[in-house]
Parts: structure tokens; sequence; C-alpha cells
């Protein structure tokens, strides 16, 4: 079917703008504001990964260089869940990184939850999660219950969501 009726976007987007909407009323205002306060933690986070790497006042240079770049910055304006998407991805490598210094297992439930959420912003990422246990399995040498740890908030909100999309919408494919 080519109409644009059957077209069917992934949930937490939708969720975040109603958010926004029941909050503070329907205007384009709203999204706007919205995005902008996304973008400003996608540069928190951001200069807390490249801490990480960069020290002193060294660690201000990327968020500052991805800030002023006008094809990230543009999303602040488009109606789109970049940005949303963007913030998701930093998280999951923060996460990623911390879990790598400190071994502690709610930064394994953080990842895995970061993720989840990636999911349910942009589905495609689904093909993230076995190259992601690969990953933390030879970088980390895991155990069996770290990954259950990592898959357990994927397997929840994306396996409830995809259980009801099929419900409701007789596929797999998670939509609202």
């Amino acid at each position: 079917n080519l109409f644009a009726g059957s077209f069917r976007r992934p949930p937490i987007y939708p969720i975040v703008l109603a958010l926004g909407y029941a909050i503070f009323g329907e205007h384009l205002r709203v999204v706007w504001g919205i995005h902008f306060i996304l973008w400003m933690l996608v540069l928190f986070v951001l200069w807390l990964v490249s801490k990480r790497f960069l020290r002193g006042t060294y660690a201000l240079v990327p968020p500052l260089l991805f800030g002023l770049w006008w094809g990230a910055s543009v999303h602040i304006f488009i109606m789109s869940p970049e940005i949303l998407a963007m913030l998701t991805v930093l998280l999951f490598v923060y996460y990623a990184l911390r879990y790598g210094e400190e071994q502690n297992t709610r930064f394994m439930f953080f990842a895995g939850l970061s993720v989840s959420y990636l999911i349910l912003i942009k589905p495609v990422f689904l093909y993230l999660v076995p190259l992601a246990v690969v990953l933390f399995l030879f970088q980390y040498r895991l155990s069996f219950w770290r990954v259950i740890l990592f898959a357990l908030p994927i397997l929840v909100l994306a396996g409830s969501l995809s259980l009801y999309s099929k419900r409701v919408f007789g596929t797999y494919e998670l939509a609202s």
C-alpha cells in the first residue's frame, strides 16, 4: 500500500512531542524548545564522552565544534527525531565507556536502556544489539548474567511494543 495512511512511525518521538504539546500547547515553538533542550543535552553528553579522552579545556573542543556545525544544529528547526537519536547514541557510548572503567552493572543496564530507547526511536538500530553484545563480550569479558542485564530493557521495552504492534496492526513493526 503506497498511501501515507499506512505509514507508521516509531513510538518514542510522537510521545515526546505529545508530552510537550500537553504541557505547553500545540505550537511550533514548543517543538523548537524541545529540540533545543535535547540539543543542549547532546552537547553535554558529548562533553562527558570527550572528557574520557581529552584533558582540561581540550574536552570542550568536540562539543563546541559539533555545536557550531550547521549540519547538526539545523535539526533544532526540523521536526524529526534525529536529535533524540543522537542523544541516545551518545548515552549508549557514555555508559559503555563508564562500564569499561568501573565494571558496575548499573552502567551495563543503562547502556541497554539507551539502546532500547534508540530502537524505539529508530528501529533500524535493532541490528546494533548483536554487535553491541559481541563488543561487550570481547572487550569486557562479560558473564552471561551481565549480557542478560544489558538485553533485559531491550526485551521488555522493544519486545513488548513489538507484541503490542502485532496485536493492533497485525505486524511486528515497531509503530505508534
